[in-house]
């Protein structure tokens, strides 16, 4: 019984079908994880000048605005970019609905309080404008 040999020139040929879920999973839980999107739950300007108090009332100072919806905004598109590549290599593997669970239960919580942040911005921004 013959059993031919299998050589692979690449990582990216590896036999393993999950492999690249793997490593897309790795990425954005680490992404998730990560000192940088905490900066939101524990950063001064986000817990003192940009706290649901000032935003409910919409007294925001427009630079800090500014600095903190630049960031959450690049956090957000970073995330989403790795969600969308995640859930492509998910559904080649898994049931839509196992992609859409796996994103609502460990995407969702990290991703809406930079939302919500968003939308206050947006909010304050209209209303204080002229």
């Amino acid at each position: 019984y013959f059993v031919p040999c299998v050589f692979r020139s690449s990582a990216d040929d590896s036999l393993f079908p999950g492999r690249r879920l793997a490593e897309l999973t790795v990425e954005l839980n680490a992404l998730l994880n990560s000192d940088d999107i905490r900066f939101f739950d524990n950063n001064m300007y986000v817990r003192g000048w940009f706290s649901p108090f000032h935003r409910q009332r919409k007294m925001v100072t427009s630079l800090i605005t500014r600095q903190i919806h630049s960031q959450a905004s690049t956090y957000l598109v970073t995330i989403q970019e790795k969600v969308e590549a995640l859930k492509e290599e998910m559904v080649r593997l898994y049931p839509d609905s196992t992609a859409e669970e796996w994103i609502e239960e460990h995407v969702s919580p990290v991703v809406a309080p930079l939302q919500r942040i968003m939308e206050d911005f947006s909010a304050c921004v209209t209303e204080t404008q002229p």
